[in-house]
C-alpha cells in the first residue's frame, strides 16, 4: 500500500525559499542538528572508507556532513545551495536514477523520510546499495509526545512546526521503521536519540529558555529506555545484510 504522497512541488518551493534549512535562532532545531553532526563525524571516522567510495546523499541541501569522496553523489529536490556541487542530481527519492548496487553508503539527514513513502524509499534505498553498504538516516518519531494524538498508529500525517510554520509530514513509529528495514534486508548497527525529554516539557509548558535547558541532559537520557522510546528523532545506522 502507497501513502498519499506530500506533493513535490511544495517541498521544493519551500526549501528554495528557506534562507536557513537548520535555523540559528531555533534551539531546537540547532540542538539537532549539532547531535547529529556529532554522530555523522563518529560515523565517518568509524566507517573508513576510501577516497573513492560512492556516497549518495538525499536531501543535502549542499552540506557534506564529515563524508569526504571523490564520488560524493547530491540529490535533491531544490537547487538552492548545490552550485558548488558538481555530482548534483535533481530526482525524487521514490525513484533514484541509479544502478542496483551503485552505492558504498547512502545518506537521509534532516527528517528526509518524513516528506516520503518510507516503505518506497528505504526499498529504493537498498535496491542501490551494495552488499554490506551502509545506510544513515534519522527520522521524527510518531512515539514522541508532540503526536500523542497519534499514538494508536504506526503511521500518521501530522502537523508540525518548522521555521515559525505548521507543515504536514509522515510520522512514524520506530517498530514499522524496523519492520521496514528488515524488509530490505538492512541491519541496524546503531542508534542515537535526540530530544529524548524535551518534547514531554514543551508540551506542558514551550519556552527557549527551557528547550536550551533540556537538551543538556540528552546524552544521559538516550540510556534510559524508558525515556528515550520517547525521543522526537533517532538516527540509525544499517548495514546491508547479504
Amino acid at each position: 500500500m502507497y501513502l498519499r504522497r506530500i506533493p513535490t512541488e511544495d517541498i521544493r518551493r519551500r526549501y528554495n525559499a528557506a534562507v536557513e534549512v537548520w535555523p540559528a535562532s531555533d534551539s531546537w532545531h540547532s540542538h539537532l542538528r549539532a547531535r547529529l553532526n556529532e554522530a555523522l563525524a563518529f560515523e565517518s571516522r568509524n566507517l573508513e572508507l576510501s577516497a573513492d567510495a560512492r556516497i549518495l546523499n538525499i536531501g543535502s541541501r549542499g552540506s557534506h556532513y564529515s563524508f569526504t569522496s571523490e564520488n560524493h553523489f547530491h540529490l535533491d529536490l531544490c537547487e538552492i545551495g548545490m552550485a558548488q556541487i558538481s555530482l548534483f542530481v535533481r530526482a525524487d527519492a521514490h525513484l533514484l536514477p541509479f544502478a542496483s548496487g551503485s552505492f558504498d553508503l547512502i545518506l537521509m539527514i534532516g527528517s528526509v523520510i518524513n516528506y516520503c513513502d518510507a516503505a518506497r524509499l528505504i526499498s529504493e534505498c537498498a535496491r542501490c546499495m551494495k552488499q554490506n553498504a551502509i545506510l544513515v538516516f534519522d527520522f521524527e518519531n510518531l512515539r514522541t509526545w508532540e503526536y500523542w494524538r497519534h499514538w494508536r498508529y504506526n503511521i500518521a500525517l501530522a502537523s508540525t512546526d518548522y521555521a515559525g510554520t505548521r507543515e504536514k509530514i509522515w510520522v512514524y513509529s520506530p517498530v514499522l521503521i524496523e519492520a521496514m528495514l528488515e524488509a530490505s534486508k538492512l541491519s541496524i548497527e546503531r542508534k542515537v536519540y535526540v530530544h529524548t525529554l524535551t518534547g514531554l516539557f514543551l508540551e506542558l509548558w514551550d519556552s527557549e529558555p527551557m528547550r536550551r535547558f533540556l537538551s543538556r541532559f540528552d546524552r544521559f537520557w538516550g540510556d534510559v529506555p524508558i525515556v528515550r522510546n520517547r525521543a522526537a528523532s533517532i538516527l540509525l545506522t544499517c548495514r546491508k545484510c547479504f
